[in-house]
C-alpha cells in the first residue's frame, strides 16, 4: 500500500509541476539527525534547530565547505522546534522535552528562549529564558513574531495558537478555530505560522501613494493583520484576520489553498512568504518537495523536489535568503528530517539536510 501511495503521489505531484528550481546541498548531518526549523541572520548565515537533540547550529552557506557550528546546547531540554526573529539578530526558540512514547511534549517542559547576537559578526550569542509555555501544551511547533514583544506558538496537537509576551513571560491561548484543529486526536493540525503584512519587512506597511495634482492627500490606510498558517493533516493553507496587538481573531478563517488529500503529500509543514506577500512556498514532508501557492488564487505548483527526491528528503522548513556575506536574495534554504519519519521510496533515510534552492524570481 505504501508503494502504491508513493506512485500515486508522484503522478499527482508532477501533474502540477513546472520547471523545477535547482537545488544544492549545503550540508548533511549524520544519519538520525532531524532538522526542524530554520532562520537566517541579517548577514545571511543560517540558524537551524534540531528535534533529535536540544542543539542550535549556525552554518555559513557560502563558504567552500560549509560546516555547522554548535552555538548553544539547551541542557534542560531534549529537543528544539520553531525559531523566529523579532529585532535584528534577536531570535526566539522553542525548547521542550519530547517523548517518543507519546509523540508529544512532557507536560510543563516547554519554554521559549531568547538568542541574541550582540553584533553582526559574532557567532556566540547571549541566551536567556524568556517564558514558560502552558503546562498543558502538547506539541509546540511553529513560531512567529506578531510584534517586537509578542510571539505566536502553534500547538499542533491541540489545534490552538498561544501568545507569548516576551517582556512579562505571560503565555496563554490566544486563538481557537476549527481550521486549526487536526482531523483526528493524534494527528497534526496547525503547524507553520506567518504574519501578513510582515511587521519587520522594510516594505510593510507601505505608505500611501502621492496624491494626484489637485487632489487632497489620502490618509494612511491600515492593512489588515492576518495570521497565515498551515494545517498539516487537513493539508491547508489558511488566512485568519487577527488583532495586531492581542492576536485575538477578528473574523472567520478562510482557506487560501487546499493541497492534495493526505497521505499523498503528507501535508503542508512550514512555509515562507515572498516579500510582496503574493506567493507562499510550502514544504511537503512526504512529498519531498516545495509547493508554490499564489496567495490570491490558491493556484498550486511544485517548484522543487518530487516524491522520489533524495535532495529534499522529508523537508521540514523553508526560509528566504538574505543579503550580506551569505545566502542573499534569490535563494531559499530548506531543512529536512532526512526521511526519518517518511523514508524516501519507503525505505531510504538520510541525515538531516540544509539545502539551497535557487529561485526563479
Amino acid at each position: 500500500m505504501a508503494s502504491l501511495v508513493r506512485i500515486l503521489s508522484f503522478f499527482l505531484l508532477t501533474s502540477i509541476a513546472v520547471a523545477l528550481y535547482p537545488t544544492k546541498l549545503v550540508y548533511q548531518f549524520p544519519n538520525g539527525t532531524w532538522l526542524e526549523a530554520l532562520a537566517v541572520r541579517p548577514a545571511g548565515t543560517i540558524l537551524t534547530t534540531l528535534l533529535t537533540s536540544p542543539d542550535l547550529y549556525l552554518i555559513h552557506p557560502d563558504t567552500k565547505s560549509p560546516s555547522p557550528k554548535l552555538i548553544h546546547h539547551f541542557s534542560s531540554h531534549t529537543a528544539l522546534l520553531g525559531i523566529t526573529e523579532t529585532t535584528p539578530d534577536t531570535f526566539f526558540v522553542i525548547a521542550t522535552n519530547y517523548s517518543e512514547e507519546t509523540r508529544s511534549a512532557v507536560p510543563g517542559s516547554s519554554a521559549i528562549y531568547r538568542v541574541h547576537f550582540p553584533n553582526p559578526h559574532t557567532t556566540d550569542p547571549i541566551v536567556s529564558h524568556a517564558a514558560n509555555l502552558p503546562r498543558d501544551t502538547i506539541i509546540p511547533n511553529g513560531l512567529t513574531a506578531l510584534n517586537a514583544h509578542t510571539l505566536l506558538v502553534a500547538d499542533s496537537r491541540k489545534g490552538t495558537v498561544i501568545s507569548v509576551n516576551t517582556l512579562t513571560g505571560l503565555a496563554q491561548t490566544a486563538i481557537e478555530d476549527p481550521l486549526l484543529l487536526p482531523p483526528h486526536p493524534f494527528d497534526i493540525g496547525v503547524n507553520g505560522l506567518k504574519i501578513l503584512p510582515d511587521p519587520f519587512h522594510p516594505s510593510s506597511p507601505r505608505p500611501p501613494s502621492p496624491p494626484k495634482p489637485g487632489q487632497p492627500p489620502q490618509p494612511p490606510q491600515r492593512q489588515e493583520t492576518r495570521l497565515i498558517f498551515t494545517n498539516t493533516f487537513q493539508n491547508l493553507l489558511v488566512s485568519l484576520p487577527i488583532d495586531p496587538l492581542t492576536a485575538r481573531s477578528r473574523g472567520p478563517a478562510t482557506i487560501i489553498a487546499r493541497g492534495l488529500t493526505y497521505p499523498v503529500t503528507a501535508g503542508y509543514d512550514d512555509f515562507c512568504i515572498s516579500p510582496d506577500g503574493k506567493q507562499a512556498f510550502l514544504v511537503t514532508g512526504g512529498g519531498n518537495s516545495i509547493v508554490s501557492v499564489d496567495m490570491a488564487t490558491g493556484t498550486l505548483k511544485v517548484v522543487a523536489g518530487d516524491v522520489n527526491s533524495t535532495s529534499l528528503a522529508e523537508p521540514t522548513a523553508v526560509v528566504l535568503g538574505r543579503g550580506g556575506g551569505g545566502g542573499g536574495g534569490g535563494k531559499m534554504y530548506v531543512s529536512t528530517a532526512g526521511g526519518a519519519a517518511l523514508p524516501v521510496w519507503g525505505h531510504r533515510a538520510f541525515g538531516g539536510q540544509v539545502v539551497e534552492v535557487e529561485l526563479g524570481m
